[in-house]
């Protein structure tokens, strides 16, 4: 096979690698180096599928090249796209099979950071999280939407409270209660339901915590109703 033809089953392993949800997730994050040794593995595999597949057709059409009707002055150029056509079917089969969301829940389980996972696990579990910036300023939310490991640069929150800390004592100090502005439109009408997110660029978040308001209240006396 001519060395450029190659660069089909190539392009093969990449595509199936970063397409199919079971390895997609895992290679947002790994080397490039790695990256492109897995994609090669991956060409390599749909490859030799595409030459098995071939061979079966040329001893059916009695023909040395199965695709030479389609390709009569280019050897192998026809096993080489086949192999890309594999990976792209193969990919899209695969995802038929399993869940986006769940399998981006265990890439960031396994690969994910420290951030990545309390959000990924407080999405989960509508459990809340309290985020201090750089700034003082403190929410206090639910993350609205999840990230692939690697992607999460901005948070968006569906915040309850926001507030600060003291400067000294670091005694977080809630100033703003959004529960009370939600319950005021609730109504059964719902173009009148309140929408408010709030997007907080990461590198401007110093901690990331679970946030229990009832074991807040136990250790602050002056706390959110």
């Amino acid at each position: 096979m001519p060395w450029n033809l190659l660069i089909f089953p190539l392009i093969a392993g990449y595509y199936f690698i970063t397409k199919c949800w079971f390895l997609r997730f895992y290679h947002l994050r790994i080397e490039r180096q790695r990256l492109i040794f897995n994609s090669t593995i991956a060409g390599i595999f749909f490859l030799f599928i595409s030459f098995i597949i071939t061979i079966i057709l040329s001893r059916f059409t009695k023909a040395d090249n199965a695709f030479e009707a389609v390709f009569p002055k280019i050897e192998y150029l026809g096993t080489s796209i086949l192999s890309f056509i594999l990976a792209v079917v193969a990919a899209h089969i695969l995802n038929l099979f399993t869940n986006k969301n769940d399998r981006n829940f265990k890439a960031i389980a396994k690969i994910g950071n420290d951030l990545e996972r309390i959000v990924a696990e407080s999405n989960q579990t509508m459990g809340l999280i309290q985020l201090t910036l750089s700034s003082g300023k403190v929410y206090v939310g639910l993350p609205t939407t999840i990230a692939a490991p690697g992607d999460l640069h901005y948070l968006t929150i569906f915040p309850l409270y926001s507030g600060y800390r003291n400067n000294e004592t670091k005694k977080v100090i809630f100033t703003t209660h959004y529960t009370e502005a939600f319950e005021s439109f609730a109504d059964d009408d719902p173009d009148n339901d309140i929408k408010l997110e709030v997007t907080i660029k990461c590198d401007q978040i110093i901690t990331a915590t679970p946030f229990d308001i009832d074991l807040y209240k136990k250790f602050n006396t002056k706390v959110a109703p």
